[in-house]
């Protein structure tokens, strides 16, 4: 999405609520359940970092994010649209590779947790088939 979001800056200088617009309407994102959430508060009248900002909130539980994945959502949309076109190209790099960092280390933990969750579950079962016999 970030990607998305640069090269659109970059070629097609088009202002933040326009990309926004364009990524709701692509079935990529579908997934990312603040984009509509977005455009519904810009359309209301919010300005752009209180849109996100809102949108963030309500999409929390839905999409699982963690506070620090909200908080780099949040501040990435805040600082969004406040620069000239080579700051937006460069705070896109910089969330880009924040984000990935983010994605990395949720991963390193999931893979641990979920082998301990499968070990608990698996020993859980057998406790209860000896208490059955």
């Amino acid at each position: 999405m970030i990607g998305d979001i640069e090269n659109t800056i970059r070629f097609q200088a088009a202002d933040i609520g326009s990309i926004m617009l364009e990524l709701n309407r692509q079935n990529d994102y579908a997934g990312l359940s603040f984009i509509p959430a977005f455009n519904a508060g810009a359309k209301s009248g919010k300005s752009l970092q209180e849109s996100m900002a809102g949108a963030v909130s309500l999409s929390q539980n839905k999409m699982q994010l963690n506070e620090r994945d909200c908080e780099l959502l949040r501040s990435f949309f805040q600082k969004l649209g406040t620069t000239d076109m080579e700051g937006q190209i460069k705070n896109c790099q910089y969330y880009k590779i924040r984000m990935e960092e983010q994605y990395r280390e949720a991963k390193t933990a999931f893979e641990q947790k979920g082998r301990l969750y499968i070990f608990l579950g698996f020993f859980a079962g057998l406790a209860f088939a000896l208490l059955m016999i």
